[in-house]
């Protein structure tokens, strides 16, 4: 839905970009590295990744010590969870109410844990981000994705009580003219443990069944959209998603 002219191009012509952007092997990291309470699990996730000259080599060892100094932050701002499931994977088959459904249709993803508490389960998802701006929150309140975990839980069978959302911020200082990355590394490890409220964000949020309702409404029109526009080979460019997730690969 985000723009159907780069879905096209990924899932119908099978183009996958060669390279992929640093800030999504870092945010692959970190959920690694959180998911697994591991510095070491998280830094192999960059194992398979070959730089082609000597600037992408500098880039892959900032994307390195950023993570670590992420997640170095991270483990000292919070506790492990005791009770959890990370990873939780659904793929649930759509019930489009009224209307004819032309093929099967499928809502997936993955919830990045669920945790177990006394009170009843929460849905937790972890992302990173560079800026964390008024609007970036005020979002969460109707953000798609949180909605879709909130309603895939349910139709799995479980209640959850809501969804403890955390941010981490990717860090603002940059390596330094002489420094090397290990003085870097060390810099901004120091950096997030002593500035965690600005590194480190929570927030609870819930779903309620008006939600969940309104929310499946939406998923229908957006699916019988989708089926209309295949058919006519309607793939628009939405160039307002563009500069999205610092670039769309398939801009170039």
């Amino acid at each position: 839905m985000n723009c159907p002219w780069m879905e096209h191009l990924r899932y119908d012509r099978e183009l996958v970009p060669i390279r992929r952007k640093e800030a999504l092997s870092i945010g692959e990291a970190v959920h690694k590295g959180i998911e697994t309470w591991s510095l070491e699990t998280a830094l192999s996730c960059f194992d398979g990744i070959f730089p082609a000259d000597q600037q992408e080599a500098d880039e892959l060892e900032v994307a390195k010590a950023t993570v670590e100094g992420m997640l170095t932050g991270y483990f000292d701002r919070y506790e492990p969870f005791e009770d959890h499931k990370p990873e939780t994977e659904f793929r649930l088959p759509l019930i489009l109410k009224g209307g004819r459904k032309s093929r099967v249709h499928f809502i997936a993803g993955k919830i990045d844990d669920i945790v177990h508490t006394p009170q009843g389960d929460w849905l937790v998802e972890y992302k990173t981000a560079s800026q964390l701006t008024g609007s970036y929150f005020e979002r969460l309140y109707v953000d798609d994705q949180i909605t879709t975990y909130c309603y895939a839980a349910r139709r799995l069978g479980m209640n959850p009580v809501g969804v403890i959302y955390r941010v981490l911020r990717k860090p603002t200082i940059r390596p330094r003219k002489g420094e090397s990355i290990r003085q870097y590394t060390d810099r901004l490890i120091e950096d997030y443990k002593a500035r965690p409220d600005f590194y480190f964000f929570e927030q609870k949020l819930y779903r309620g069944q008006d939600d969940l309702n309104v929310f499946e409404i939406e998923l229908r029109d957006k699916v019988l959209t989708f089926d209309r526009d295949k058919k006519a080979s309607l793939n628009f460019r939405k160039t307002s998603h563009c500069s999205n997730y610092a670039g769309c690969p398939y801009l170039p």
